[in-house]
């Protein structure tokens, strides 16, 4: 029995230590794998980091050469027109004003490495610390929250290398940024930089920018001048203290909070920049020079630069970019002719109007003004503070009732004796009522009581989804909008782009003045034009424009746009003109012909010109009992019938289209019978589908049915 009890034991000793013995196995195993598992992550590690120094050794091995010429001269860049071979000459790199380093005022030199590179003076060409920080900046923010590059990475990327963000150009960057410090002094670098950063349009240099914007040298400008300047490389454009005072000076402060949290400047020094404001030591307006070469192409050239910035990517004019724009020269010299013609009945009488290709989208040309000159200027195309009357009637009552209604043009309206839903009296121009009408009448009599009713119908909602794919913002769009007052104005480059989209079987394309970007290499491009999209139905497109026509059809009594009208050419459009408020006339003591603004939008196939005039006071108005009210059609005639080939191109019916013979005022509308008489006849177009199946005459009908 003990026997027994102790093999027992023994047994039990015997499993204890094999037990033991496992896990010790399993344990040593573990080890060994875990061991294995660094070593293998070791390797590589070390294989990575060997295959990147081979990598950036190559890369490196490819980079150009360092050139003195390159390195202290900005690289300007080349636009081309439409025909991608014209040259437009704008920009130049040769208004410069050039200073030595040693001329270079302390406060300025602060400003800059505070903003740009605070520790300049202290790395190699690559800021290993700044770099860390901007990858961890990027990781919690997101790529592209926060850069890296010195001011010699800069002077580097701007003379040498493409845009494009390649592990290979980054590679060759840091490579040159090394070999730059190697081959020049700190302050031959900062000296390149200085001198060939841009600063705006076509001027380079901080010292050419001090020149410029206050009318004086470097060595003497003040904290809160020198704060401005060193803020304005990231914008350009934007930070111009000329043209957006606000945008500079809020830069400028960021500027001076960087400096005094980089020591450059003490609490106190940096509230006296604050307090002193932008336009206090700037050149006065009567002083002021402009710096372009050309002023033939400015306001588009402007445009170009507006909308480069504009644009998600790093793209920047001092990079030696090739930018193919949409500009027809020779449509712009028509333009410029135009702006300085003696249509204009006076001298003080302004005008504005954006040529749009009709098919693309693409700016053709822009008359901004009539005299566009000088660094203080007002682009009345691009402004969205003019009011724009009945142009505004197809974009928000009868295109929308013919999308999402199914309207035909042929819908029956009464012009009538009307009022808004706050009980204010709706009238007509000439205070008549004419009753029944078509809705093509309705529209190229341009009658004010027949619009509010069909964007009553419409629906404020209807007609912004309508507006919003033609690009137009109007903000709130209530029952006035159909007169023209919606909430939000628009410009003539948005109208040109809108009305062009009716004329090109419903699609629109943004205008937009830039088709593709080249980069310094000559291969790596970007194509930047927007994408069309569809807007409405192409059987909406066309009979919009269809009833559009009519408003410069000379041969139709009412039509209130015929001196628009060019003979041989297929087109259509819309005039407006925008009234004083009763009190308005009051106040400035005018009569009831007087208006603030006439319009007028058309196209063809090929273009789409939209057209406004009318005075830069708004108290000064336009008589409506005479010609004045004309002027807008007469400018646009004169561009038009220039710039259209003889062989343009007629709008095609799209099969989505029917016509019938309608009898006017019936509701619903109804085919005319042969007891029709011919005054109450008229061919009027529907979406397939959606054309009347009832006579008027109960007798034809009747008739009808019975051969059916």
């Amino acid at each position: 029995m003990s026997d027994k009890k102790i093999s027992r034991e023994e047994r039990r000793k015997s499993i204890e230590r094999q037990r033991k013995h496992s896990n010790k196995q399993k344990k040593s195993g573990a080890k060994t794998w875990i061991k294995r598992g660094f070593l293998a992550i070791a390797a590589l590690a070390v294989a990575g980091f060997l295959f990147g120094v081979v990598l950036f050794a190559v890369y490196a091995s490819s980079a150009p050469e360092l050139d003195e010429e390159l390195l202290r001269d900005p690289i300007s860049p080349v636009f081309l027109a439409n025909d991608g071979e014209t040259e437009i000459p704008y920009f130049t790199a040769q208004n410069r004003e050039y200073v030595e380093y040693d001329d270079i005022p302390k406060v300025l030199e602060d400003a800059i490495l505070a903003t740009e590179d605070n520790r300049f003076y202290e790395h190699s060409g690559i800021d290993v610390i700044r770099l860390g920080g901007a990858v961890i900046a990027n990781v919690t923010g997101g790529f592209g929250s926060q850069g890296a590059s010195t001011i010699t990475q800069q002077v580097i990327k701007n003379s040498f290398l493409s845009n494009e963000k390649t592990l290979k150009r980054k590679a060759q960057e840091a490579y040159l940024a090394f070999k730059l410090e190697q081959e020049y002094s700190k302050e031959e670098i900062f000296e390149m930089y200085f001198n060939k950063i841009l600063m705006s349009g076509n001027t380079y240099g901080f010292g050419t920018a001090a020149q410029q914007f206050f009318g004086k040298p470097a060595a003497e400008l003040e904290l809160h001048e020198a704060a401005l300047l060193a803020g304005m490389p990231q914008s350009p454009n934007r930070y111009n203290p000329f043209k957006n005072p606000q945008a500079a000076e809020e830069r400028r402060d960021v500027v001076l909070n960087l400096m005094e949290q980089h020591e450059k400047i003490d609490a106190a020094q940096k509230e006296e920049a604050w307090s002193t404001p932008v336009e206090s030591t700037l050149v006065p307006e009567d002083q002021r020079t402009t710096t372009e070469e050309s002023t033939e192409y400015t306001a588009f050239m402007e445009m170009v630069v507006d909308e480069l910035e504009a644009l998600e990517g790093d793209y920047s004019l001092d990079e030696g970019l090739t930018i193919y724009t949409t500009l027809e020269p020779y449509v712009q010299e028509r333009v410029n002719e135009t702006m300085a013609s003696d249509l204009f009945f006076d001298e003080d009488v302004e005008s504005a109007m954006t040529i749009v290709d009709t098919k693309t989208g693409g700016i053709s040309a822009i008359g901004a003004a009539r005299e566009y000159e000088g660094d203080v200027r007002r682009n009345y195309a691009t402004s969205r503070d003019r009011v724009i009357g009945s142009t505004i009637k197809p974009l928000v009552s009868y295109g929308p009732a013919i999308e999402y209604l199914d309207w035909s043009t042929g819908q029956t309206l009464v012009d009538e004796e009307y009022s808004y839903s706050s009980g204010q009296e709706i009238r007509n121009v000439d205070g008549e009522f004419l009753g029944p009408m078509t809705a093509r009448e309705s529209l190229y009599r341009s009658r004010n009581i027949p619009a509010v009713k069909t964007l009553e119908e419409v629906g404020s909602d209807n007609a912004t989804d309508f507006t919003k794919k033609l690009g137009l913002d109007f903000g709130g769009i209530f029952e006035s909008a159909a007169l023209g007052t919606p909430e939000k104005q628009i410009s003539s480059v948005d109208m040109a782009g809108a009305f062009a989209a009716f004329g090109n079987n419903g699609v629109f394309t943004k205008p937009h003045t830039i088709k593709k970007i080249v980069f310094r290499d000559g291969s790596t491009e970007e194509v930047v034009s927007p994408e069309p999209v569809t807007a409405m139905k192409d059987s909406t497109a066309y009979m919009v424009t269809d009833m559009l026509r009519d408003v410069v059809d000379t041969s139709i009594a009412g039509s209130t746009g015929k001196e628009a009208a060019i003979s041989g050419l297929d087109m259509a459009g819309k005039t407006g003109t925008s009234n004083y408020s009763e009190d308005k006339l009051q106040e400035y003591g005018l009569d009831a012909s007087s208006a603030r603004d006439v319009w007028f939008a058309g196209y063809t196939t090929d273009y789409s010109i939209s057209v406004w005039s009318g005075y830069p006071d708004v108290r000064t108005p336009i008589d409506t009992a005479s010609d004045e009210r004309l002027l807008a059609q007469r400018l646009y005639k004169q561009v038009m019938s220039q710039i259209s080939s003889p062989e343009t191109a007629s709008f095609q019916q799209p099969e989505s289209v029917t016509e019938e013979v309608i009898e006017v005022g019936t509701e619903p509308l109804r085919l005319a019978s042969p007891f029709t008489p011919w005054s109450m006849r008229s061919e009027e177009l529907f979406a397939r589908g959606q054309s009347p199946v009832q006579y008027q005459s109960d007798l034809w009908q009747t008739l009808t049915d019975l051969l059916d």
